[in-house]
């Protein structure tokens, strides 16, 4: 009698560990420049992440690698050698290899967070998805950042072009350097992670090409006295989520299904709480004695001609590539009319 009980207990136990083995099938490694702390991190991948472990039926488990595992312009080739499965890659950071999905750097009508990537998905999905050679990877989804604000430090206002020229402006490199380096001749230009070196150091006059939200997140808070709105000559950087194509590969047919039923559009639209987040952080800016504002119409007006000479140049970069760059332009702004219900 009692050995029949062992022999009960001992094939439960068996059968309860094949289940919980086929219910962490398969573990994928997420390396992220992001803290914990920044929304994208905590509102966005994390949610994604238990996203996919559930439509999976808990196959499919993924992890956070407690700190970044490459810097940031090689996010893609991390995962391309596969020291990392999954990971989150600025395009603006590889011009090279990205061209094509940095139509979001330039100046130009506005939206949502959440819209903008969406449209910027489907612009990909629709026109880029056989333009981009990434061979090693994956693109499960592609988003946008909220838009960048122009950050001032001083009593210096911005009020004509003039006010710009001898104005010292810190922009992060590559085409936002570009851009403000059209209308003043005192660009200091780095990654954004060293704009507190500077800013604290009363090194410049104004910062921008960051959002609402990481001014706090770069501890830029303190030193900066207003806020302007740059309206339609904003820009919005845009990222990819990737997943090596080996590991993809790897995966069951159900399980790639799981992960593209939460990712694509799906992921796009969880940029919402970063539209959220930005609304929270300006009205506690402004509930704080910080001063906000906009350029006025006809400034933008101006300085939308001073910078038009990026887009001019991104559209013939990728035309060598067989790309009509007007043509998806024309498309972008189409889906971002269409999500919005709003014509700019």
């Amino acid at each position: 009698m009692i050995m029949r009980k062992l022999i009960l207990v001992s094939t439960i136990a068996f059968v309860a560990g094949l289940t919980g083995s086929a219910h962490a099938e398969t573990k994928l490694l997420f390396s992220t420049l992001f803290p914990p702390t920044h929304s994208l991190y905590a509102e966005v991948l994390v949610p994604w992440a238990e996203a996919v472990e559930e439509e999976s039926g808990g196959s499919v488990e993924i992890d956070f690698a407690p700190s970044s595992l490459a810097p940031p312009p090689e996010q893609l080739g991390m995962v391309e050698n596969g020291i990392a499965d999954i990971a989150i890659q600025y395009t603006g950071l590889l011009p090279n290899r990205l061209t094509p999905l940095t139509f979001t750097e330039f100046p130009g009508p506005n939206y949502s967070t959440e819209v903008t990537s969406v449209a910027i998905w489907h612009v990909y999905d629709e026109m880029l998805r056989d333009k981009i050679d990434l061979k090693r990877v994956k693109i499960l989804s592609a988003f946008s950042f909220p838009k960048t604000w122009f950050w001032t430090l001083n009593d210096k206002t911005y009020n004509t072009l003039e006010d710009f020229k001898g104005a010292r402006i810190a922009t992060t490199t590559g085409l936002g350097a570009t851009a403000w380096g059209a209308v003043s001749d005192g660009v200091v230009a780095g990654p954004a992670f060293r704009y507190f070196e500077i800013v604290s150091k009363g090194i410049v006059d104004a910062y921008t090409t960051i959002t609402p939200i990481d001014v706090p997140g770069f501890n830029l808070e303190t030193y900066t006295k207003g806020g302007i709105d740059l309206g339609d000559i904003a820009t919005s950087g845009t990222f990819i989520l990737l997943v090596n194509d080996r590991k993809w590969r790897s995966l069951t047919d159900e399980q790639r299904a799981a992960i593209g039923k939460v990712s694509g559009e799906a992921f796009a639209r969880r940029t919402k709480v970063l539209d959220d987040k930005v609304a929270e952080t300006l009205a506690r800016f402004e509930s704080q004695g910080m001063t906000l504002g906009a350029f006025s119409p006809e400034l933008q007006a101006q300085l939308q001609e001073k910078m038009g000479f990026i887009k001019d140049g991104w559209v013939e970069s990728v035309s060598a590539m067989d790309i009509d760059g007007r043509a998806l332009l024309d498309r972008y702004h189409e889906l971002e009319t269409e999500l919005s219900g709003e014509q700019k």
